[in-house]
């Protein structure tokens, strides 16, 4: 349970580095999910990863890898025309909707022994989120974003995550972080 929750620590720290260079500082708490047993939290602050500068650490960084059309994957405006157009036959948007294979260890195995490093995650969660007030993330995406950040994680590389789709200017479709300037608590 330590190990799960440390990781679930590192998924969010990185997610607080995040928000913290577009937004500012803020204080964020991660929640256990409904479906885990506890109602514990742990905080995770940036005085949880190792003593080095922002410039050592890039340093440290020396070949990365782009995971991209994974789990950045969203529903789309493809033709501009103010109707969603992409969207999936059976309703499931995975890493697979836009022609990807699924994400395996192997793939960061391999990486590894080509001299990666580190690795850029892009990840929508737009189509993920509940209902307003919460905008709970669903915990199956949740715990598959999870789960590639960890097998990055177990070949020691650094793992760069980024809002992908959730900016940018298709507001009508999910583009909530462009209301940062004007709904930053609703953001947060």
């Amino acid at each position: 349970m330590n190990r799960m929750k440390k990781r679930k620590g590192s998924l969010l720290l990185c997610l607080v580095l995040l928000f913290s260079a577009c937004f500012g500082p803020c204080d964020i708490t991660w929640k256990t999910t409904a479906a885990e047993s506890t109602e514990e939290s742990t905080e995770v602050s940036a005085e949880a990863m190792r003593d080095m500068t922002s410039m050592e650490l890039v340093k440290d960084m020396t070949l990365g890898w782009n995971l991209g059309n994974s789990l950045d994957v969203c529903l789309a405006d493809r033709d501009g025309d103010g109707v969603i157009d992409n969207t999936p036959v059976d309703g499931t948007i995975d890493e697979t909707f836009w022609g990807n294979s699924k994400i395996t260890p192997e793939i960061f195995t391999t990486l590894k022994n080509q001299g990666f490093n580190a690795v850029r995650i892009p990840v929508t969660w737009r189509d993920h989120l509940g209902e307003a007030p919460d905008y709970t993330i669903d915990a199956a995406w949740m715990q598959r974003v999870q789960e590639v950040v960890d097998y990055a994680y177990e070949q020691g590389m650094y793992v760069i995550m980024d809002l992908h789709h959730d900016g940018g200017d298709d507001m009508e479709f999910g583009a909530w972080i462009r209301k940062a300037s004007t709904e930053k608590e609703a953001v947060m």
